[in-house]
């Protein structure tokens, strides 16, 4: 079972982006068209969850990278500094795990939400 220490690290940046107006820019590092896929969803995810614009502010960049030094399978982390998240995979499925673990813990996601219909509230307005 993975833990989320990061949560700490994570909560401020969270209470930031409640408040201000923002655009979401994702570097994806990899040439993985199942990474692509999960990068598309979380972008729909920020725009649901935050009401992101093309048009805003202040940038947020997230960075997806693989780092296959790494000797045991399925491992990732989260960084978090300033305005900027970078995610890191031992290899492809760590990666798009951690992708779609981040936005159902916390961007409240549900991830059947094509199913489901559940949308989640918005935390700041579009």
């Amino acid at each position: 079972m993975k833990y989320f220490s990061f949560f700490y690290y994570l909560l401020p940046f969270l209470v930031v982006l409640k408040t201000l107006i923002y655009t979401i820019h994702i570097k994806n590092e990899t040439k993985s068209v199942a990474i692509a896929y999960a990068q598309k969803a979380l972008q729909q995810d920020f725009n649901l969850k935050f009401g992101t614009t093309q048009s805003s502010k202040i940038p947020i960049d997230i960075i997806f990278k693989l780092d296959e030094n790494w000797s045991e399978f399925d491992k990732y982390k989260i960084e978090i500094i300033s305005n900027k998240i970078t995610f890191t995979g031992s290899d492809e499925l760590s990666l798009i795990h951690t992708i779609y673990t981040f936005s159902e813990d916390y961007l409240e996601i549900d991830p059947f939400i094509y199913f489901t219909d559940i949308v989640p509230k918005q935390s700041c307005p579009k």
